[in-house]
């Protein structure tokens, strides 16, 4: 491209900047006259088309582009940015490792190699890695971080804490990322000295405060202080403040998509999805690891394919309301892409494949509407333990919701209503499972959720605990270890938290009753 054209560029990269798309349309026009297959116009094609939530169009092309090897130095960061911007990792993470492979020994580019095999959960190779860059740069706080967070995958306490510790005593000024990412160990149990060394630190901005006032309230938890209700409380408001809920917008959502659902036949495409939903915190890691546990199930993350699926049919006006209304080759268009996207994990010959995906409950007309053949499997947790390790979780992006009990109470209030809802509307399509009943009766339940899932019995599904897959989740600590009740009524030392909530936690409990009954 010559001068003209760059600077055409540069002025679409700045108006995208502002999220200005029609300035950038207009400077980008001007160019594809005379270049209409360039590159660098097409990054900014697919990122004007991602914006727009042509999630279809914008991440074929990106993902496109990601197989070239002859890029310009310029045109591959703008190609790395716009994979970062839309977390398109298993193609950033292509484009990263020819990089290492042909840049040794450069650093940088080595720890963000690390970074992505951690984010596509290859957490062992992720570790090998981190700890090459670790020997060439150990007072690199970014790579101990991450290495923290690849053996919290693991379970492995002791070299999690280890670079936790490490990462605080580089980054004293992002001491509350650290403190908190101990605390988020679950087992991990805070040392006089580390207690003290939190009263010493000055931080960088209310956001590490309000991550080392989480991590002071588990120190009260761990000491039986009754400080602990108050820290809670008080960490929770710091972070309401910085994330504010949409929850105007939430509950919109969770009416509009109660519409009419199209009756479609069953395919008999292989791999078939088992979709894990629910409130996050109710035992959907747990049923994922026994599932997993299975040889015909293969597992892969969080996805967030159907909700980006439901924006993209949103823009096209057949969602939410008028999902009755999808065209067929729609339909086949965005059950492509889903399985394409999941493809990129690690599915060998597995007859199954789990979405782990709390939020998708939402969206499980869509689902249904995409998979008639998939599984849908529902986790119900007393309402009060849900509450609370809700609230007690800082979650790293997300779940915005559970930083204030109002709209906490009211988050989970429309999910009753949902799956109440959904049980009705769509008879033997979701599957709840009470988590009380999972740990109350463990073998029977696992062998009914096993049955449900059309898989036959596998006696390594009842020591799912034994597997050494990763999880990235924050219940990592929980799933190594035999299913037990120490987590029932663990929420009843901050039930006077929701005490002033316009929908008390007593009248969700009678909601979550009722959909057992209706579901058994």
């Amino acid at each position: 491209m010559d001068d003209r054209c760059q600077r055409l560029i540069a002025k679409a990269d700045n108006a995208l900047a502002q999220s200005n798309l029609t300035s950038a349309m207009l400077a980008l026009n001007k160019i594809r006259r005379q270049f209409p297959d360039s590159p660098e116009l097409k990054i900014r094609d697919a990122r004007i088309a991602l914006l727009q939530n042509e999630i279809l169009t914008g991440t074929s092309i990106l993902t496109q582009l990601s197989q070239h090897s002859d890029l310009t130095s310029d045109t591959l960061d703008a190609l790395i940015a716009a994979l970062q911007q839309f977390e398109l990792h298993f193609s950033l993470k292509q484009i990263i490792a020819r990089i290492a492979d042909a840049q040794p020994d450069n650093l940088a580019v080595h720890i963000h190699l690390g970074q992505l095999l951690l984010q596509t959960g290859e957490v062992k190779e992720a570790i090998s890695v981190l700890t090459r860059c670790a020997t060439i740069a150990p007072d690199e706080a970014e790579i101990q971080l991450q290495l923290g967070h690849a053996n919290k995958a693991l379970s492995d306490t002791r070299n999690a804490a280890e670079a936790y510790h490490r990462y605080i005593e580089l980054e004293p000024q992002f001491a509350g990322t650290g403190y908190w990412s101990l605390a988020d160990l679950k087992a991990y149990r805070f040392s006089d000295e580390d207690i003290q060394s939190m009263d010493d630190v000055t931080l960088s901005s209310v956001y590490q405060t309000a991550l080392l006032t989480f991590a002071r309230q588990r120190v009260a938890e761990q000491q039986g202080s009754e400080d602990a209700v108050a820290l809670l409380q008080q960490a929770n408001q710091l972070m309401s403040g910085l994330r504010p809920f949409n929850q105007e917008g939430f509950l919109r959502l969770a009416t509009d998509v109660r519409a009419d659902i199209p009756a479609l036949p069953e395919s008999e495409q292989t791999p078939q999805p088992v979709f894990i939903v629910g409130l996050p915190r109710s035992g959907t890691t747990l049923t994922e690891q026994i599932l997993a546990a299975h040889s015909e199930v293969a597992t892969t993350d969080e996805l967030p394919f159907m909700e980006r699926i439901a924006m993209y049919l949103a823009k096209k006006g057949f969602y939410p309301k008028t999902l009755h209304a999808l065209p067929e080759d729609e339909r086949q268009r965005c059950r492509a892409f889903y399985l394409q996207q999941a493809g990129h994990y690690p599915l060998g010959q597995a007859s199954r494949f789990i979405d782990k995906n709390p939020n998708n409950f939402v969206h499980i007309g869509l689902i249904h509407t995409l998979f008639p053949e998939a599984k849908i499997v529902c986790l119900s947790r007393p309402v009060m333990d849900n509450l609370a390790s809700l609230y007690r979780q800082m979650f790293s992006k997300g779940n915005d919701y559970a930083f204030q009990p109002e709209q906490l109470t009211s988050y989970t209030n429309a999910f009753y209503d949902l799956m109440h809802f959904w049980r009705t509307r769509l008879p033997g399509a979701v599957n709840i499972v009470d988590y009380e009943q999972l740990v109350g009766d463990t073998n029977a339940t696992i062998s009914q959720l096993l049955d449900t899932c059309g898989l036959t019995f596998e006696a390594q599904c009842l020591r799912f605990y034994d597997m050494d897959s990763p999880v990235l989740t924050p219940s990592a600590s929980q799933v190594r270890q035999p299913v037990n009740n120490k987590s029932l009524g663990s929420g009843e030392r901050y039930r006077s938290l929701f005490a002033a909530c316009a929908i008390s936690p007593e009248a969700l409990e009678s909601k979550r009753q009722a959909l057992l009954k209706q579901s058994g």
